[in-house]
């Protein structure tokens, strides 16, 4: 690069970096919303039937029975004897451009036995403590598709005494509940997209 050159990409720099910038909103101040492979298995009712890592929106969640109805959740890598956490996030409220509400806390549930969790579990089947009950997908009118992340995590542990939750679900610090109970990282994951 000769010395034009060097001098023409500082000017640009400069110019940018002095421009405000509004930086990017982390996922739900961090989690990742790439699936694990494999992915965490979440099955609806028909006619949704099971998510695939945001491979298609959703259309008219609020409304669709099938996505306000609890999911199967399975996850074959689940031990015998262990203790999960499953924790479900909107990171795009109110709109994916200012989700100045994220993340919003749409499910919790703890200490889901192994066994249960292998060979899925729904409240249907299974006796599941929630910490705060699964609540469907509800972004509203006219804003793009939302992402809603269901997270699994290990409770090193094994069963754990946890405490209520705080009653409001918007802004949920979940890093704050992953970090006192030493939940670590992610164990399995997906997401699915949705839209009013």
């Amino acid at each position: 690069m000769c010395c034009r050159e060097a001098a023409a990409a500082v000017a640009l720099i400069l110019l940018f970096c002095s421009v405000p910038c509004q930086a990017a909103a982390p996922d739900a101040a961090g989690l990742d919303f790439n699936c694990t492979s494999p992915a965490l298995a979440v099955a609806f009712p028909d006619p949704v039937g099971p998510i695939r890592c945001g491979a298609r929106s959703l259309q008219k969640c609020p409304t669709s029975s099938a996505v306000q109805t609890q999911p199967v959740v399975q996850w074959a890598g689940a031990a015998s004897g262990q203790f999960y956490t499953l924790i479900m996030v909107d990171p795009d409220a109110p709109t994916p451009r200012a989700p100045t509400m994220s993340p919003i806390m749409h499910w919790v549930a703890v200490n889901i036995p192994g066994d249960d969790l292998a060979t899925g579990f729904s409240n249907a089947t299974v006796a599941v403590q929630e910490l705060f009950p699964y609540h469907g997908p509800h972004p509203p009118v006219g804003s793009a598709p939302h992402r809603y992340g269901q997270f699994v995590f290990l409770q090193p542990t094994g069963k754990v005494d946890f405490k209520p939750l705080p009653v409001s679900r918007v802004n949920w610090d979940y890093e704050a509940f992953l970090a006192q109970y030493r939940l670590g990282q992610k164990l399995a994951s997906n997401y699915m997209l949705c839209s009013a």
